[in-house]
């Protein structure tokens, strides 16, 4: 390929590598919430399930999955010709709660799809913003009060 003979192979390379770790720790850390929830069901713990295993699978779809989505589908989309408005997965995700996810009008934050002003990523975004706010009570709060009453 012709990026093997570029002068940036080592800038490429190793934005690959952590790409992929990126990947690949979520894929772990989504085994270990989906063990968690096998051990609620097996101890026959609603509490455990429903207000840690259920907020956390929220919480890191909404987030972290969404951003191995934006990687995936970086990698997929031809820029060909577009270069200069591929978007920047950082500046996204950083946008993603200081700027209730909008792409419009931010340095580096093109939207992945669609133009400027028509994309649903906004919106996309936003619903996901507000389903990872509401799963993180929903894990802190519901069980030590539970546990504490009794």
């Amino acid at each position: 390929p012709a990026w093997g003979t570029a002068e940036n192979v080592l800038t490429f390379n190793n934005s690959l590598k952590m790409k992929l770790s990126v990947i690949i720790g979520l894929v772990q850390m989504g085994f270990g919430v989906l063990l968690k929830a096998c051990n609620a069901v097996h101890t026959r713990s609603r509490l455990d399930f429903f207000f840690e295993f259920v907020p956390q699978l929220l919480f890191m779809a909404s987030i972290f999955f969404y951003m191995d989505f934006l990687i995936i589908f970086k990698w997929l989309k031809d820029w060909t010709g577009q270069q200069d408005r591929a978007p920047s997965i950082i500046t996204t995700m950083i946008n993603l709660p200081l700027k209730l996810g909008q792409t419009k009008n931010q340095t580096g934050a093109w939207p992945m799809w669609g133009e400027l002003e028509t994309t649903s990523q906004n919106q996309i975004q936003l619903v996901l913003l507000l389903i990872a706010v509401v799963a993180v009570p929903l894990m802190l709060i519901p069980k030590p009060c539970v546990l504490t009453r009794s």
